[in-house]
């Protein structure tokens, strides 16, 4: 299985899901909500406050957030219903 953008398309969280449950684990799938351009606010605010999690050895440009957001395939009812999904809306601060 390919893990560079793990759980981002359906294909990816179908094979996740499968594996858990082969180990006898049960499976939630959470999917927040967000806005982009709060989702955008957001990660200017990491980039400059490089805070105690902060991973990245670079700041994440526009140009990189824009193409990440085309990689997300949102949950369809149906892949939320397998997966007793739960989705969480959180409007900008």
């Amino acid at each position: 299985m390919d893990r560079r953008c793990q759980g981002s398309r359906l294909k990816e969280r179908s094979e996740i899901a499968g594996l858990a449950r082969a180990a006898g684990l049960t499976v939630q799938l959470h999917v927040l909500d967000v806005p982009v351009a709060e989702r955008w606010r957001r990660v200017q605010l990491r980039n400059a406050e490089k805070g105690e999690t902060h991973q990245l050895q670079f700041a994440v440009t526009r140009e990189m957030f824009d193409f990440v957001e085309t990689l997300w395939e949102a949950p369809d009812d149906r892949e939320m219903a397998a997966c007793d999904g739960l989705r969480v809306s959180d409007s900008a601060r």
